[in-house]
Formats: structure tokens, sequence, C-alpha cells
């Protein structure tokens, strides 16, 4: 399951591995994605709907796999809620150093498993950086 967010200019994705509860990130820059989306080969990918209008020609090859989501999902200030409740954290620092649009997509990963998957929430890690 990954997630691909743009925030202030920035392009990231969050993807998850539920079985192992590894969670990454990384920026990209637009035309990356591609090139991510084959390395990490994601089953299902979650993409907002504005961002999908503007530019999911760009995502051509994986539209089968994308789960359009209302954009009002990928606001910051809710994603950032989500990863303090689930964490139960005060403050995000903990994380790392994690760009705005990182944390959107961390966030927006999260809210879709705790709907999808209320009954046997996966444990997962702190979202790390893809090296």
């Amino acid at each position: 399951l990954a997630a691909l967010s743009h925030f202030g200019g920035e392009v990231a994705i969050a993807w998850v591995e539920i079985s192992t509860g590894t969670f990454y990130t990384e920026l990209l820059q637009r035309n990356e994605i591609g090139v991510s989306l084959s390395r990490i080969d994601p089953k299902e990918l979650l993409v907002s709907d504005r961002w999908y209008e503007e530019y999911g020609s760009e995502l051509r090859e994986w539209k089968d796999l994308a789960s359009i989501i209302p954009n009002s999902n990928f606001e910051l200030a809710k994603c950032e809620r989500t990863l303090k409740n689930y964490y139960s954290l005060g403050a995000l620092d903990v994380l790392g150093a994690l760009s705005r649009a990182e944390l959107v997509a961390c966030g927006v990963l999260l809210s879709y498993l705790e709907l999808t998957q209320k009954a046997a929430m996966p444990r997962l890690d702190y979202p790390k950086k893809s090296s």
C-alpha cells in the first residue's frame, strides 16, 4: 500500500509492508514517480482526487491500482493529528526530519489503514526515509 502526496511544491510517497510493519517515505521529483512506483510495486496507490484530476496522466501505468481519495484527507493538520494519535506522540520531531509532503503521505496512509483495517489494524514502525 502506498500514498502519493503533493504539498507546497513537494511530491512524496509513503508506503508500508503490512506483514512486517515497515513504513517508508521518500521525497520525489514529479518525473521520478514512475521509477519509484516500479521499485516499490504497491498493490494499491492512494492519490488525492485533485492531484489525480490534474496529473493523472502521469499515473496511467498504475491507474488500475489507484484509489482516489478526497483532497480534504490530504490536509497537513489532519495528517499530523493522525500520526500523533497513532503513535501516541505529543510532537512529531521523534519521527525525524520529514517534509510536509512526507507527513501528508504518511498521515493519509495511516488514515486509510485505520478505516479499512479496523478489526486488525497492523502495528507499524515509525516511518523512515527510504535509502
